[in-house]
């Protein structure tokens, strides 16, 4: 990523994928989230949504990915002090690591359940042979607790857009929207 100061906006790739993904990732948490608390009929078919939508979320950070680094963005007014900017650097850094670290871990929980991966019934990801309950535990445990730790950067990220545009008056939101 080369950011850029005389830069305004964001390119229109990042912003659709940006919008997109999160609205994506709000629909996939929820779905996490209904899930574990409910045993309805409804339940598989929305696991297996919840599935190919996780695989589509991770070739979008993928493709996100790429573009952010070939892509000249928009520099933080320089008004924002260095910690701040530091937390905005470092929390970029942990939402790209979520968006990659949460559907390895949902795969590799359902590799070990023995539950192959179906992706929109096109691509499939294998399953392990057998199931190892101790493995899929620990990515069961883990792809929860990335889930909780996306909630709270989401939100994090969002109060600070929203400080940025309400209270700073500044255009960090604007170069996004």
């Amino acid at each position: 990523m080369t950011p850029q100061s005389n830069i305004e906006k964001f390119p229109l790739s990042l912003r659709l994928l940006h919008w997109s993904m999160a609205i994506l990732l709000f629909s996939m948490v929820a779905a996490g989230l209904v899930m574990i608390e409910s045993l309805a009929v409804w339940q598989p078919t929305l696991l297996t949504l919840h599935k190919g939508f996780g695989a589509l979320a991770l070739l979008l950070v993928c493709i996100r990915l790429v573009i952010k680094i070939k892509a000249n963005t928009p520099s933080l007014p320089s008004s924002i002090p260095t910690i701040q900017r530091f937390a905005a650097t470092l929390s970029h850094y942990v939402l790209y690591g979520l968006m990659f670290a949460l559907p390895l871990s949902g795969v590799l929980m359902q590799y070990f359940a023995a539950q192959p991966v179906v992706i929109f019934n096109i691509v499939t990801i294998p399953a392990a042979l057998t199931p190892d309950i101790n493995m899929f535990a620990l990515f069961r445990v883990t792809h929860e607790y990335f889930a909780l730790v996306l909630i709270g950067v989401v939100s994090v990220h969002l109060l600070a857009a929203l400080h940025h545009h309400f209270i700073k008056k500044d255009e960090v939101l604007q170069s996004m929207l």
